[in-house]
This record gives structure tokens, sequence and C-alpha cells, in this order.
């Protein structure tokens, strides 16, 4: 899941660079760290890389039940809670 998110950043933002951080350590629920450096510091392109970040992790929670973290580079930390599941 998290390389077909890095693939479809690289698609629509293409200057992006993104990549799995697998050296950070991750919270017990979380399935994947990303770290994504937006293709400039143009604040609306980062806005709009935020925007698009954001609607990818929460698709990939809702459709798929994967729990991602995203950190962009200048933007900050998309971080999904994870509601408690009975």
């Amino acid at each position: 899941m998290a390389a077909e998110i890095i693939d479809v950043i690289s698609r629509e933002f293409p200057g992006a660079s993104c990549h799995l951080d697998i050296e950070t350590p991750r919270a017990e629920h979380e399935d994947a760290l990303l770290r994504i450096r937006p293709p400039s510091d143009d604040r609306e392109e980062i806005n709009d890389l935020w925007a698009f970040v954001v609607k990818l992790v929460q698709e990939a929670y809702q459709d798929r039940d994967v729990y991602l973290v995203a950190r962009i580079e200048g933007a900050g930390v998309i971080i999904r809670d994870r509601p408690d599941r009975e």
C-alpha cells in the first residue's frame, strides 16, 4: 500500500521526493511511515500536496485498514487517529 501511495504522489507531483522510512521507530499500530519532500518551497504547492496526501492516508485506512503516517518536510506530520476497534 505504501508503495502504491508513493507512486501516486510521484505521478501527481513529479518533483516530490517520497520514500518509505524503515529506520524511524513506529508505534505498534502504525503500518508505515512515509517521508515526503515537496517539489518546491512554494506554499500553495505544499498545501496542495498536503491535501492530496491527507486524502490518500484517509483512503488507505478506510479502504484497506492500513494505518500510515506521512511526514511532509516543511509542512508537518499527517497522523490519522486509529479509533478503538470493538
